[in-house]
């Protein structure tokens, strides 16, 4: 009798267990997974001199692979005010070679091409959608992708309408805006002319002493920079950098993205560098 009671205690609690685990199935609804875009910028600034043909062009991926559409919107700063933001267009295939043209800008905008300016500003907000249409934008980032330059994230970013390089624009005294790498802000560092035509160089880089040449495409304002010392990191040794972005002379801002490296590694690129003429 006693064994018939075990099992019968037994098949109860078996069926509770049952009973209970069937009711809790699903007990929260499903947290959607967040998709994520990146993009490789190819084509940083719109090009001043040939607006009709110029474009912001990047390579767009989504490595989440769970996308279903990519909206992009734009506000424009020019002369310190900022406008309202525009829907500019959609993606919906993917990977994507990226290019939003200053006519789509401009029509956006309800401007057109020749309204823009010499050092505009223009700043994409950008949408990206899931299979379940659930929207996810910049401010849904967790802070290791918002805040990380190296994830190349596709959700926020800034170009420019680029202005000609012109000798003499440059030198002077420029307030460091945004050192993103070293954290360095408040500083000041100087910007001369040189050492080779269409280079300028921007002395004490990252408060090191060491100075860093930037070529400038003197038709586009398109700022480059090969692999050179620095900084020095106190645990690493000496650090070098190279990178891309732009220097307009006509409104005396230089802003630029690099990469960091020491001998036994980097830090990926897209490390913002920005300085603005007193």
């Amino acid at each position: 009798m006693r064994h018939i009671n075990r099992i019968l205690i037994a098949f109860s609690l078996m069926a509770v267990f049952f009973a209970c685990k069937d009711d809790a199935k699903d007990p929260y609804p499903a947290t959607p997974f967040g998709p994520m875009a990146i993009m490789t910028v190819e084509t940083p600034v719109f090009d001043v001199t040939d607006l009709a043909n110029s474009s912001y062009e990047a390579l767009l991926e989504t490595p989440s692979s769970n996308v279903s559409s990519y909206s992009i919107a734009v506000a424009r700063s020019t002369g310190g005010v900022m406008s309202d933001t525009f829907d500019v267009k959609v993606i919906n295939s993917f990977p994507a070679d990226m290019a939003i043209s200053a006519t789509e800008v401009a029509t956006a905008l309800g401007i057109t091409i020749n309204d823009f300016l010499p050092g505009d500003r223009l700043e994409f907000y950008c949408t990206v959608t899931d299979g379940g249409g659930n929207e996810f934008k910049f401010e849904d980032m967790g802070p290791d992708l918002a805040g990380n330059p190296g994830q190349k994230q596709a959700f926020a970013y800034t170009s420019y309408i680029s202005c000609p390089y012109t000798v003499g624009d440059f030198p002077g005294t420029y307030d460091v805006l945004e050192d993103e790498f070293w954290g360095t802000t408040g500083a000041t560092v100087t910007v001369v002319d040189g050492p080779g035509a269409g280079e300028i160089t921007i002395e004490n880089f990252m408060q090191f002493g060491q100075d860093v040449v930037v070529v400038v495409n003197e038709s586009t304002g398109i700022a480059t920079f090969e692999r050179q010392n620095a900084f020095i990191s106190g645990t690493y040794g000496q650090g070098t950098v190279a990178g891309l972005g732009f220097a307009f002379g006509c409104t005396g801002a230089i802003n630029l993205t690099h990469e960091p490296q020491v001998a036994i590694g980097g830090w990926g690129p897209g490390w913002v560098y920005n300085i603005q003429k007193q």
